[in-house]
Formats: C-alpha cells, sequence, structure tokens
C-alpha cells in the first residue's frame, strides 16, 4: 500500500491530505505552521503509517517550499516536485469553481495518485545547482541592464567616446578603468594623454599615445554636459558591474567543481561547457519527465505556435516563448557554441541560412537539433556520444 500526502505550500501555513493506493482519503485537509512545530506536527501525522510507502508532494512554489523539502529529506521521506500547471488542469476537471489551501492539497494528493508513476522523486544536489544556476542567470541580467544605463549617461557627458573609441565595447578593462576615473568630456580633455595611457593600459596596450591624442581632441570638441552627479551614477554602475562579475566568477567556481556537473554526459557535445550543461540539468531535473525531445522542447517555450482553422493553416509561427527562459536561453547559446565547434552543426546552421532563414531563426533550428542530442545522451548515460 502507497500513501500519497499532498502537501499545499503557503508562506506561514501549510495544509496536506493523504490518500492510499485506492484513491481513498484516509487523512482530510489538516494545516500546519511553516515552523519547527509544525514540521513535528506532520511527521506525528506520518507515523501512522510505514516511511517506505509514503511520498510527499508540493508544487514548486518560487522559495517557500524548499525549508519544509529538506526537512523531509533529513527525516528520510521520498518527496516529488510536481509543475504547478500540471495540478491547475486537474482542478480544472471539476465542476464546481473551488480553489482554497484545503482543496488544493487534496488536488496534489490525486496528481500524485494518479501520476506517481511518471514523477521524478527530489534530488538535493539538483536542487541546491538550480539555486546556483538562476542566481548567475539573475546577475547576468542585471549586468546588462546596468551597461543599458552605463551607455545612457555616457550619452550626456561624453556621447562621442562609446563608438570612436572603445569601438562600441564599454565591457573592456580598458573603459573600466577610464571611467571610473574620468567620465565627463571635459574631465577627459584636461588630461594629459601620458597619463591618460597609464590609466587605459593597465590591462591593454592597444591603447597607445596617438590613439589617446584623439581621444582627448574629441573630448575637446564633445557637445557632452559636465554634471557631477551623472559622473558620480557612472563610478557607482562600474563598481556594480565589477561586485557582479566577482560574484559570478564565485559562483561558476562551486559550479564548476560540482560533481554532478563534471561528471554530466552533456560535456561530451562539442561547445558544451560547465554553466551550459549546469543549466540544462538543473531546469530539466530529471529527464524521466520527459517522452520526447518534443516535451524538452516546449518546457524550454523553443516549440512553434499552432495556428490552423478550418482550412486555414499557418505556414510559418514564431516560437511559443511559454516555457522556461532559462532553459531557452541556455539551448540557443549551446547551438551556437555547438555550431562554430562542429562541423556536424555547423553544417546544419549554414544549411537554414542558405534556405533564407535569419541567423536567430537558424540557431533556433539548430537548438531544436541540439534538445534531440541532449534527450538521446540523458536517456543513454551509459553510452559515448559522437556528433562529428
Amino acid at each position: 500500500m502507497t500513501y500519497y500526502v499532498g502537501v499545499d505550500i503557503a508562506k506561514y501555513t501549510h495544509f496536506a491530505s493523504i490518500i492510499d493506493s485506492n484513491g481513498t482519503v484516509i487523512e482530510n485537509p489538516f494545516s500546519f505552521a511553516n515552523n519547527e512545530i509544525g514540521f513535528k506536527l506532520l511527521l506525528a501525522k506520518l507515523q501512522n503509517y510505514p516511511k517506505s510507502e509514503i511520498v510527499i508532494g508540493y508544487e514548486s512554489t518560487a522559495h517557500y517550499h524548499l525549508n519544509l523539502h529538506h526537512f523531509l529529506d533529513d527525516s528520510g521521506y521520498k518527496t516529488a516536485l510536481i509543475n504547478p500547471i500540471l495540478t491547475k488542469r486537474l482542478r480544472s476537471i471539476s465542476i464546481r469553481n473551488v480553489k482554497n489551501d484545503k482543496v488544493d492539497s487534496l488536488t496534489i494528493a490525486l496528481f500524485l495518485y494518479s501520476n506517481y508513476s511518471k514523477l521524478s522523486l527530489s534530488d538535493n544536489g539538483i536542487q541546491e545547482l538550480r539555486v546556483i544556476c538562476n542566481q548567475v542567470h539573475e546577475l547576468k541580467q542585471t549586468k546588462a541592464k546596468l551597461y543599458i544605463q552605463l551607455t545612457a549617461c555616457l550619452d550626456l557627458t561624453f556621447p562621442e567616446i562609446k563608438a570612436a573609441f572603445f569601438k562600441g565595447n564599454l565591457k573592456s578593462n580598458a573603459a573600466h578603468n577610464l571611467l571610473k576615473k574620468y567620465n565627463t568630456a571635459k574631465e577627459i580633455s584636461a588630461i594629459t594623454p601620458t597619463k591618460l595611457v597609464k590609466i587605459i593600459s593597465k590591462n591593454s596596450k592597444r591603447f597607445n599615445k596617438n590613439r589617446v591624442e584623439s581621444l582627448v581632441d574629441l573630448a575637446k570638441h564633445s557637445v557632452g554636459i559636465n554634471s557631477k552627479s551623472i559622473s558620480i551614477k557612472i563610478r557607482q554602475i562600474i563598481e556594480q558591474v565589477e561586485l557582479i562579475e566577482r560574484q559570478i566568477e564565485d559562483l561558476l567556481d562551486v559550479i564548476c567543481n560540482d560533481e554532478i556537473v563534471r561528471d554530466c554526459a552533456l560535456l561530451q557535445i562539442p561547445g558544451m561547457g560547465y554553466l551550459q550543461a549546469a543549466n540544462i540539468l538543473s531546469v530539466i531535473y530529471s529527464i524521466e519527465r520527459f517522452d520526447s525531445p518534443e516535451q524538452v522542447l516546449a518546457y524550454a517555450g523553443l516549440d512553434p505556435i499552432i495556428r490552423q482553422s478550418g482550412l486555414f493553416n499557418a505556414k510559418s509561427t514564431r516560437m511559443s516563448k511559454r516555457g522556461n527562459s532559462l532553459l531557452r536561453y541556455t539551448l540557443i547559446w549551446s547551438a551556437l557554441n555547438c555550431s562554430k565547434n562542429s562541423k556536424t552543426m555547423s553544417e546544419y546552421y549554414l544549411k537554414k541560412r542558405n534556405e533564407g532563414k535569419s541567423h536567430y531563426n537558424a540557431l533556433g533550428h539548430c537548438a531544436r537539433k541540439l534538445t534531440n542530442y541532449i534527450f538521446w545522451i540523458l536517456t543513454h548515460p551509459n553510452d559515448k556520444f559522437n556528433l562529428d
């Protein structure tokens, strides 16, 4: 006999229900607090049943489920994380339009009862990896936004410098070195070329005295404004960027030394790095959750939108983008790297380009092919993969 425990997660108070292998409710919904006392109350309820025959399921709800998950894992219980979209579909079958914490815990228990064979049990190692990968992704997004702000500020203080001197690249060490000290046209025009060379060339030899003299001349004829407040903002933006870069490096060190990542079979794919493999593993969680590569593709939101009605059938549609954004980003990024490091993928990319596809459209097709490779590798862990 298996006992299915459905837990509806909330910030302060959770609700749980228990049903058996026959689908009979043996514990009506009961509440327990999101603290030690509440967790022990749940354990007291569970002690009435053999631990080896209990499966506890709950929806993925941002971070609110993690404390309970780790507590139950440390206590030796089997747990399963459920996609809220799936339980929502089960709830919508009911004729009555009822949604509350008690009903939701029963819905989760019923979902476990009817879908347990298709679910993967939770893995703390993957959970930890997922938190780190999400943090790296968020930091990269924050960094990109900061560079947009930096460009906007320089458009006011020295609009000519980005394109004419740094060739559109403000991410270089040379740009950071200069802009942390002098970032308005008026400031730069008053500095001698020799001093500027020393500042800029700490990490780069590309900026000689002649090139820096052209920068000073450019500053003297700039239409930029001399604003103390914007100058301070530019310095602080660069300090934030450099802090984020250090934080990303710390997280990447953790990922590169993670045993799950280092032993990942996905690294056999040309151009696949530790971070890409970690992102894919942390989002997919377990390949057993998917029956085909198409399901993985849909989970990433890379599947095409279907537009058909009667005799009408759209010849071309956009990708849905309704799935996991981190997985979608990683598959496109990995497809690009693979096309640069694999003859097979490079030829496929060029084939799509020759068919009139845009760069990103061709990469979307490469990502689809890459997903097939990923699915095969993860479902054949003991077999070697050779793309070329």
